[in-house]
């Protein structure tokens, strides 16, 4: 399923080039070949060289991450997985690439009753009820991304506090403390949709708030 799901993304900006597949009949495994380039490291070692990313670079990143996950959608796709060891991260132009679809899943607007993702960037409404909608989970989990960035750690631990926990971002704008917010949003009505994503004003603060279709 992971190939199928990576094939079915090639040309989406920011999605990571299949180069080919590859069958180890030894093993009877299929190998999948992937694009490197060795100025790429993985967003999670970035945050740990970084401690902290600034809010700028925080909102460039998500502009491109979203504007990949819509074009994931458009293609049939929901990745499913989105968290920092799932992005790999130009350390020079900051240019982003989505990898690993081995959680994913054909995409409808309907609700998905499994979850192979991370559990700590897990929603509340999957660990409550064993259900969700992937673009409530992508907003989730964009949510704890950003976090992650500006704080230099997760927002949670465990099931538990994904359910409980009060969030703290003392060192955040109030701009990025509402989105932050916005985001990880216990309430999966009122949690913000992608596409208000873009258009919130921590990202007009910055002048990257660009349409879905650019």
């Amino acid at each position: 399923m992971e190939a199928v799901l990576l094939a079915e993304c090639q040309g989406i900006p920011g999605v990571i080039k299949l180069l080919e597949i590859v069958e180890l009949e030894e093993f009877q495994v299929w190998c999948i070949v992937m694009e490197r380039n060795p100025n790429f490291i993985d967003l999670f070692d970035y945050i740990n060289r970084c401690s902290q990313i600034s809010e700028e670079t925080a909102v460039f990143i998500l502009t491109q991450l979203i504007h990949t996950l819509i074009g994931c959608h458009k293609a049939g796709v929901a990745h499913r997985d989105i968290k920092d060891e799932n992005i790999l991260i130009d350390v020079d132009t900051k240019e982003i690439k989505l990898i690993d679809f081995g959680s994913g899943h054909y995409y409808h607007d309907g609700e998905y009753f499994d979850f192979n993702g991370t559990s700590i960037y897990s929603p509340p409404e999957w660990i409550k009820d064993k259900h969700y909608f992937v673009k409530e989970l992508e907003s989730w989990s964009i949510g704890a991304l950003l976090y992650n960035m500006i704080t230099g750690d997760g927002p949670f631990k465990n099931e538990n506090e994904i359910l409980l926990a009060p969030i703290s971002i003392d060192s955040a704008s109030a701009e990025c403390r509402d989105l932050i917010l916005s985001c990880l949003c216990r309430d999966r009505e009122n949690r913000m949709d992608l596409d208000k994503i873009l258009c919130h004003k921590l990202f007009q603060k910055y002048h990257m708030s660009i349409g879905i279709d650019a």
